[in-house]
Formats: C-alpha cells, structure tokens, sequence
C-alpha cells in the first residue's frame, strides 16, 4: 500500500506542477511564471550552499570535540538536512516544490518539522540497531583511602589494604 501512494504521488506531483504553471500562465502570461521559477531555482542554489556550510560546519565540530555529538549534534544535523532538503525541493521546477521547499528554508517551519519527524527517525533508527550514545567529558579520579585494620571488627593485626604513604626523613 506504500509502494502505491510513492507511485501515485510521483505521478500525481508532475502533472499538478504542469497544471498549476500552465494555470498561472494563463492567467499572468509566461513571462511572469518563468521569472518566478528562476526566483526559485537561484534561491535554492544559494540555499543548497548554505545547508552545505552548515553541515560541513556541524560535522567539523564533531570531530574536533566529540561531546558534541550527544548534545547538539543531532539537532544541527538535523536542522542541515530539512535545510537541504528544502533547497532540493526548490530546485526543482515547479511551484508545489518551490513553495514546500520555500517553507522548509523558513527556520521555525524547519524546527516544527524536526520536532514533527524526530520520533519517527529515532524509531528507525533503533529497530536498525543504532543506539544513542551520551558522553559525558570530564576527568576521572582515583582516590585510595587507607582503612586502619582496627577499624574492620576482629581484624586485628592483619595488614589488609593498600598502606598508607610512609614519610621518610
């Protein structure tokens, strides 16, 4: 049944596209219409760079500090990806793309749509085996404290533990 509405949706999209700039340029002539898919094709080439910088920016700092990872990468990468999309979808010749792309490039439509898609994506993310992974950056320390052996009951004289530093001097 998925399978069906891709196929319907790739043929169904084209002709709507046809259909509705045929419609505008019957109505405001071509000039207009043509002028207006050249409006989006250059935005969306200005905003595929853009999208790119960001994603080439986000996965620099994950190199460079992995504790980036488990606290804003996702949201940057994310963020990056509904970006790209959106410039992709402007690319494309047509006003349903252009506009839907349009949407996508606006920063809060962008963080609704995360929010609206980020369960689905964890979820398929999980059943595929990926898990998510916090790191905590600190420092470890060890400590050794000497415990006397009259402390422990009926312990006696026994030497148990590591001993406490001797001074020498």
């Amino acid at each position: 049944m998925k399978a069906l509405a891709i196929l319907v949706a790739i043929i169904a999209i084209p002709i709507a596209e046809i259909w509705i700039a045929v419609t505008l340029a019957t109505t405001y002539g071509w000039a207009p219409v043509l002028i207006a898919m050249a409006a989006f094709f250059g935005f969306g080439i200005a905003m595929v760079q853009r999208a790119s910088r960001a994603w080439s920016h986000t996965i620099a700092r994950a190199q460079a500090d992995p504790g980036y990872v488990g606290t804003g990468f996702n949201a940057a990468m994310g963020d990056s990806a509904v970006l790209f999309t959106g410039a992709v979808l402007m690319l494309i010749p047509g006003f349903i793309t252009g506009v839907v792309g349009l949407l996508l490039v606006i920063p809060p439509i962008r963080r609704l749509v995360i929010r609206a898609f980020h369960g689905r994506i964890e979820k398929a993310a999980s059943t595929r085996g990926y898990r998510k992974v916090t790191i905590i950056e600190g420092e470890t320390v060890v400590r050794e404290t000497y415990v006397a052996p009259t402390d422990f009951p009926g312990a006696g004289d026994m030497n148990v533990g590591p001993q406490p530093p001797t001074s020498s001097g």
